[in-house]
């Protein structure tokens, strides 16, 4: 199997595009926040929210959250030629008649559902699930994955980018 390995034109394209978007991104929500100011809303602060000029900063102090990792192994994987998604785990919220939030559905997915779902190319099945460095699945996690693998799909847990690449560019043996 031949590894992946873009070439330098690929990723300077890849460059120039994430940081069109990054500016475009930007601005959306530099025009949303002067529109909800001029409409006389006031923004809550969040500890999320990085204003735009001090993205780099924050991005430093919270680089290994489980979140970016996530979306950085979304985006490999996309590239991988990888059908990725990612899976929402938690309960739907229940309404009353006014729309008040009074409890949560439990979720249909099995026990330990992973993170991410998907398809590897020729269509083996795949479930990541994703960590913050230091962090371990729980037991019905590990057994989500175990049952999966038993079953001929790919299931790892993963807390960096690297882990999940060592998995997935592992020779596949052909399903029999």
């Amino acid at each position: 199997m031949t590894s992946f390995a873009p070439s330098p034109e690929e990723q300077a394209q890849w460059a120039k595009e994430s940081a069109e978007l990054k500016q475009k991104n930007d601005r959306l929500i530099l025009k949303a926040i002067e529109g909800s100011q001029e409409r006389g809303i006031v923004a809550m602060e969040s500890p999320w929210y990085v204003p735009p000029g001090k993205r780099k900063e924050k991005r430093k102090k919270y680089k290994h959250v489980e979140g970016s990792i996530q979306s950085d192994v979304m985006k490999w994987l996309t590239l991988k030629g990888v059908w990725v998604w990612r899976v929402n785990n938690s309960g739907m919220p229940v309404r009353d008649s006014q729309g008040r939030v009074v409890g949560l559905k439990k979720s249909t997915l099995p026990e330990g559902h992973s993170d991410l779902a998907g398809i590897l190319p020729g269509g083996r099945a795949l479930y990541i699930e994703m960590k913050s460095p230091g962090k371990k699945p729980s037991s019905d996690q590990r057994k989500f994955i175990a049952r999966v693998n038993k079953e001929g799909g790919l299931a790892f847990w993963a807390d960096s980018l690297d882990t999940v690449m060592e998995h997935v560019d592992k020779p596949l043996a052909p399903l029999s």
